[in-house]
């Protein structure tokens, strides 16, 4: 009993009590129940504090009245960054077509109202300079 190793008689601390929830995770969990748990964990949280609309460039926090998106996508923009980056895509021809999120390009009928007929007019020049150029003939 005198040669055993003397490491093997001291005793492990006690884990602490954010420890003991770490030490949870070896055990297997049922994945669909742990998916259904977030999906009603994250419902509950929406109902609770529903997110507050934001502009997907500016990240100005504004009414949902003020903000424009495309059909079927879930980010959005304030008319002023709109205006931005159709001026930025009839300025520069890397910026064409114009687009502020990963979904796709965006076009003037998006807000009417929001340009005015000359600006419009550029646009339209530019942009069919643009088809002429990538469209093949």
């Amino acid at each position: 009993m005198s040669n055993m190793n003397s490491t093997q008689h001291e005793r492990e601390p006690a884990p602490s009590y954010r420890q003991s929830f770490d030490t949870l995770a070896h055990i297997p969990a049922d994945p669909n129940l742990s998916e259904f748990r977030a999906s009603r964990i994250d419902n509950f949280w929406i109902k609770v504090f529903p997110p507050t609309p934001k502009c997907y460039i500016c990240q100005d926090k504004t009414d949902t009245a003020n903000l424009l998106s495309r059909p079927g996508c879930d980010h959005k923009i304030c008319g002023k960054c709109l205006i931005k980056v159709f001026e930025r895509a009839v300025n520069d021809k890397k910026c064409m077509p114009p687009s502020f999120c990963p979904h796709g390009e965006v076009s003037p009928d998006m807000a009417p109202g929001l340009f005015d007929d000359v600006f419009l007019a550029q646009w339209n020049e530019k942009y069919f300079e643009y088809l002429e150029q990538t469209v093949p003939s």
